[in-house]
């Protein structure tokens, strides 16, 4: 069997499509034989240098053979000796760097391989496959705790065998057939010959092969109803910014508006549209690590790179980038914890920047030698309007102000006080762009939630409901939210029955429903795998250093994670020990305010509650574990002045 999995139309699945041609020109029973080859395009990976890897191939051969083109080196206990007989494969694992480059922009150095960019020069292919191969070794030392032998390639599709080389070496040309594609292997990999006159080609063992085919990038990506969704709104040219488009890249600007206007969104928007139209390479920057994991299912499912040499779209979180910057200038060491001091960590770097400790030449310096990290045409910041001021200095300072767009969610407070992006270079104020329209939720629901801010006493709480997206409904729910199974299999089968999947829903929950138990698992993901669901539990650090990859199994956050994501069903657990919880935090953060210490508390927790109510798009379920709470009564208020969108269930 052989299997491509990676987006349509790009050159990296047509070289695999090329490769599994073939392969079953020369095994014709390959696809129905107990063989398997996995070949991932595009492959997305995240925590290493690199995000994108052009190919990944796992191939299990169960001993087939093939005879080299040239003699190889084999080793066998008495030594290594040369063999041009048959080569039994077994298990092999190959990442492949793709250059569609003319030979006239094609020069070797040695045996290593450079290609040349219109505006970058000349850039050394052979140390980005390093850079592929170790990313990939990186993924499978955090997720299985082992690593294959890879054999790392590179594939010249526009270049001719003869004009390569002298092998051996690892570059493949475009005209290569597959004994010669195979010979190259061996070159670089020995066979071993253990016993026999036919050594054996490999790169790991039976079962490291076998936990290797369910690594997620061997997963399909499959887009949902809610995907398209999305992925129209970046193929869509938004009229907020036709306006704004010419200041990209020269000025600073803010786009403003409340939970639901579709900040992020637009955000991407302009990264994709300058991707597409100018191959600009842009950084969007968030500090919550789910949201990050759900954009980069974002940006996987439109094929949009991660920004390398041909431009893209690279998410990040704002203490990733911190934390490398401060390894660069030896201010952290590569096994020191970066979260235990985070904070105290990044006004120490914000200082030694704004003193002038580390100076403008040495940033420079950073862009220069690693632009793949430090160095982008566009540098995008979600939810700008929580970040602190540390943040803000380092940014600006390694990026340029005038670089810079900021989504602004007004009064949505996550982290401390307000940030100010107001002002750019010269003390120049940045433009605003105010966004008044609910794009997320369907108009009832943003009635509704409108209703709350008043009852709540959130000022300013403007949203304007949708008028193109008519219907959505809140169920308010009392006592344990996983007391009744039948309410959770009702919800996935309404949200099925309108064309979307499970991991469309999206669980909210507090610290009890994030417990993990005897299982290994969380309340709340071994209560769904009670009702026979899987899930991508965002509330486990392992989890969310990955983006979410299948359709058939809801997403479960924290409250404090939940910002910037949506879900067509939203359920919310116990939300007024969410409201109490808040209540208290703000009493401790803001007892030396202006303002009475118990009316901020509750200002401050009032806007976090309207951070998950401004999640879902269709439907808003909102559990209370006691009706006669503070919470519940507003729900109750709710629930009786709009009895045609808020009920309670049974």
């Amino acid at each position: 069997m052989i299997e491509i999995i990676g987006p349509e139309d790009r050159d990296e699945t047509r070289y695999a499509e090329r490769l599994a041609a073939l392969l079953r020109q020369a095994w014709p029973d390959i696809e129905e034989s107990s063989d398997v080859i996995k070949i991932a395009s595009c492959a997305k990976v995240f925590g290493g240098r690199v995000q994108d890897i052009d190919l990944v191939i796992l191939a299990r051969l169960n001993g087939r053979r093939f005879r080299p083109r040239r003699k190889v080196l084999i080793q066998s206990p008495d030594g290594a000796r040369e063999h041009l007989g048959d080569i039994s494969l077994r298990n092999l694992v190959l990442t492949i760097e793709l250059k569609s480059h003319d030979p006239r922009d094609v020069r070797f150095d040695g045996l290593g391989v450079s290609v040349r960019y219109r505006q970058d020069g000349w850039k050394s292919a052979t140390e980005q496959a390093v850079e592929q191969m170790f990313s990939f070794l990186s993924d499978c030392d955090q997720r299985l705790g082992e690593r294959p032998r890879v054999i790392n390639l590179v594939a010249l599709q526009n270049v001719e065998d003869a004009d390569l080389p002298r092998r051996p070496h690892n570059i493949l040309a475009g005209n290569q057939g597959l004994a010669s594609i195979l010979t190259t292997l061996a070159e670089m990999r020995q066979p071993w010959l253990s016993g026999g006159t036919v050594p054996s080609l490999s790169c790991c063992n039976d079962g490291l092969a076998d936990r290797l085919e369910r690594l997620p990038i061997f997963i399909p990506l499959q887009p949902t109803k809610l995907d398209r969704r999305r992925m129209e709104r970046l193929a869509q040219r938004a009229p907020q910014l036709d306006t704004l488009e010419d200041d990209l890249g020269q000025k600073a600007f803010i786009l403003r508006g409340h939970g639901g206007t579709g900040k992020t969104s637009l955000l991407l928007n302009l990264a994709a549209r300058a991707f597409h139209e100018r191959g600009a390479r842009s950084l969007l920057l968030t500090y919550n690590q789910a949201l990050a994991a759900d954009l980069r299912r974002l940006m996987a499912l439109t094929a949009i790179p991660g920004a390398d040499d041909a431009g893209g779209i690279r998410v990040e979180t704002v203490i990733t980038l911190v934390g490398r910057v401060l390894q660069r200038f030896d201010l952290l060491r590569e096994d020191e914890d970066l979260l235990s001091d985070y904070p105290a960590r990044a006004r120490m770097l914000a200082e030694l920047i704004a003193a002038g400790d580390i100076s403008e030449e040495q940033l420079a310096g950073l862009r220069t030698r690693e632009p793949d990290l430090f160095l982008f045409d566009h540098v995008l910041i979600d939810e700008g309007q929580d970040w602190p001021p540390s943040e803000v200095e380092i940014i600006r300072s390694i990026f340029g102000p005038e670089r810079i767009v900021v989504a602004d969610g007004i009064d949505q407070l996550v982290r401390g006080d307000v940030a100010s992006w107001r002002y750019g270079a010269a003390g120049r104020a940045v433009r605003v762009e105010p966004l008044h329209d609910s794009l997320r939720m369907k108009s009832n629901l943003a009635s509704f939630t409108r209703f709350v801010a008043g009852e709540l006493g959130v000022p300013g709480w403007n949203l304007r409901p949708n008028d193109q997206a008519p219907g959505g409904k809140a169920l308010l729910v009392e006592g344990d939210l996983l007391r009744s199974a039948a309410l959770h299999h009702t919800l996935i089968a309404e949200a099925k029955q309108a064309g979307n999947s499970p991991i469309d829903l999206l669980y909210v929950v507090h610290p009890e429903l994030a417990r993990v138990g005897a299982d290994g698992l969380s309340k709340a993901a071994s209560f769904l795998a009670s009702q026979g669901f899987s899930c991508w539990d965002g509330t486990s650090y392992d989890a969310r250093r990955d983006m979410p990859r299948d359709v058939m199994a809801p997403r479960i956050v924290h409250y404090e994670s939940c910002r910037g994501l949506e879900g067509w069903t939203v359920i919310a657990a116990a939300l007024d020990c969410f409201w109490e919880r808040r209540l208290a935090a703000g009493a401790d953060v803001l007892a030396d305010s202006l303002v009475l210490p118990e009316q901020a508390a509750r200002q401050r927790a009032a806007q976090w509650m309207m951070i998950p109510l401004s999640r879902a798009m269709d439907t808003l379920v909102l559990n209370v574990t006691r009706r006669d709470s503070e919470i519940g009564r507003v729900l109750e208020r709710a629930a009786r002045a709009m009895p045609d969108i808020v009920s309670w269930t049974p």
